[in-house]
């Protein structure tokens, strides 16, 4: 595997992200590891192909849009949320909070991008696709720590419940591209019509090079498992932590509450953008403590000198942690592992002005297109959910910790009791 070196200094993490950008990409192992499940999607590709995916994905994310988007999906999916939160508050019994997130962004998600009814919150105990993602992304991440991999699943039979949770992914992914390829023409200008925007299926399936070829099935399938991966695990799992945090730090709840109960009972663009600076701030905090992707793997193309000094060879791999840099008190100053929403107002600190010092959404030419999306999805989440219930950690239960995984669920179920507010 040659050598790794690691890094946790935003001024390497700048000339690997941005200054050098060319120089480091995913590589062969990486792709090796993850193909199976990400296939060559955006998060997994380079050159050529990742610029065609993220020029085509662009298209989607603009002020418009996302103006629709929170008047529209965003609270009709975050009120059927809060019906179920109100059904569990009335019996009293625990629920499983990151479960929850999980339904709601697949839902939401599957249905911006890809016209999908999924609607996983109504399926109450079963969730096939919920389930089959989590673990090919968990057993994917395991491959990285085992360069065995290849054959240790076949001899404990890891590598057959992969393919059965591959089949179970595909078959939703393939689901939503046979209905979009049997559209009419009519009946695609009815549903862009009525939702006033083309989506992500729409826009890679007119995508062409410049040959005039177009995506096959398979290319169509990477892009649908790359972005559910980004639209689902993310944001769900950055409210998870969020919330467990919010939960042991009454102060922050109060704050929140205070925040959103001077503001209207229906969420809009501007509400979301310019009024919710404390919910705001809670949210980024959740992030830099638990970032969506908490490791990744670069692979030098030619040889490199880092700023510091370190002679980088081709071949040779960069690993930085973003959940390390986020408790880095060189970084964050000496309070780097507590949860204080106040140090996003903090102009000394200067937090915001730097993408690689909070790189949790990635940073440089690969920074996360989806970086207002989210916000503004999760901001909505916040003003509909805190405006009308509390939660409360059951007790006994074990401190969350991140379970295997390319993105950063907690091992075990987030419980709570639910509370309405009065």
């Amino acid at each position: 595997m040659g050598r790794v070196i690691a890094i946790n200094d935003p001024v390497l993490l700048e000339h690997i992200m941005k200054t050098n950008f060319e120089n480091y990409e995913k590589g062969d192992i990486q792709n090796s590891n993850m193909s199976q499940v990400l296939g060559n999607g955006i998060f997994d590709s380079d050159g050529d192909l990742w610029r065609m995916h993220r020029k085509t994905a662009s298209h989607v994310f603009s002020t418009k849009i996302y103006r629709s988007l929170i008047d529209g999906p965003f609270i009709e999916h975050t009120l059927h949320l809060c019906s179920i939160l109100e059904r569990v508050a009335d019996s009293g019994k625990a629920v499983d909070l990151q479960a929850l997130f999980l339904r709601l962004t697949l839902d939401a998600f599957a249905k911006l991008s890809f016209d999908l009814n999924i609607d996983s919150l109504s399926n109450e105990g079963k969730d096939p696709f919920g389930t089959a993602f989590d673990f090919a992304v968990g057993a994917t991440d395991e491959r990285f720590f085992n360069p065995l991999w290849k054959f240790t699943e076949r001899l404990t039979g890891q590598a057959r419940k992969m393919r059965n949770a591959v089949k179970v992914i595909d078959s939703y992914a393939y689901a939503a591209i046979r209905q979009r390829r049997q559209e009419t023409e009519e009946e695609a200008q009815a549903r862009q019509a009525r939702t006033g925007r083309e989506d992500l299926l729409d826009l890679f399936i007119k995508w062409r090079d410049d040959d005039g070829r177009a995506l096959t099935d398979v290319e169509l399938r990477d892009v649908f498992i790359n972005f559910v991966i980004a639209g689902r695990d993310t944001t769900a799992q950055a409210l998870s932590w969020m919330y467990y945090e919010v939960m042991k730090n009454p102060a922050v709840e109060q704050n929140i509450w205070r925040e959103v109960d001077r503001l209207g009972d229906q969420p809009n663009y501007e509400m979301v953008t310019k009024d919710m600076r404390y919910s705001s701030a809670v949210f980024h905090e959740g992030l830099r403590l638990y970032p969506p992707v908490p490791v990744n793997l670069k692979t030098a193309v030619a040889d490199d000198v880092l700023p510091n000094g370190i002679i980088v060879k081709a071949g040779e791999r960069i690993l930085f942690s973003t959940y390390a840099i986020g408790r880095n008190k060189n970084v964050w100053g000496p309070q780097a592992r507590e949860f204080l929403p106040e140090r996003w107002f903090d102009e000394n600190a200067k937090a915001k002005e730097s993408q690689f010092k909070f790189s949790s959404f990635n940073a440089g030419p690969r920074i996360c297109l989806g970086q207002t999306f989210a916000t503004l999805e999760a901001l909505t989440i916040i003003k509909l959910v805190s405006s009308k219930f509390q939660f409360k950690l059951v007790p006994g239960q074990k401190a969350p910790s991140p379970a295997p995984s390319l993105t950063l669920p907690m091992e075990n179920p987030l419980m709570v009791y639910v509370i309405r507010r009065k």
